[in-house]
């Protein structure tokens, strides 16, 4: 059992979006070692280390006017397979960019990107 448990903020049939905890590093760790990840990231080339995704995950964790990350979560296992954010939020406009990556490869094949990015964009606050 985890020492922090999921808080859903979106759950769907597949997949399950919530605040990434300091427990999902590792995972996130492991993920950004696959130079194909990264390279479609915009690393190219680079392997992210354990030191690296702490640092990041302090930035994306923290509460903040122009944007929101969460986790995408496998539902029926409540396992780590991804993130996405919506970044440059401007309340005034009502406009965000939408980020979804799937870190997990074994989920590439099973089109779960559209449908986080669907639950992410229903999240978003009201205009």
């Amino acid at each position: 059992m985890s020492p922090h448990p999921l808080v859903p903020a979106l759950r769907g049939e597949q997949v399950i979006l919530a605040r990434l905890r300091r427990e999902d590093i590792p995972a996130l760790a492991g993920y950004f070692q696959n130079l194909e990840l990264s390279t479609y990231l915009g690393g190219s080339g680079v392997a992210y280390s354990l030191e690296d995704e702490q640092a990041s995950f302090e930035g994306v964790s923290r509460s903040r006017p122009d944007g929101v990350s969460f986790g995408i979560y496998e539902a029926s296992t409540e396992r780590l397979i991804g993130g996405t954010d919506l970044r440059d939020i401007n309340h005034r406009q009502g406009t965000a960019e939408l980020g979804v990556s799937l870190h997990d490869p074994d989920c590439w094949a099973r089109l779960l990107g559209p449908t986080a990015g669907a639950a992410a964009w229903a999240a978003r606050p009201p205009t």
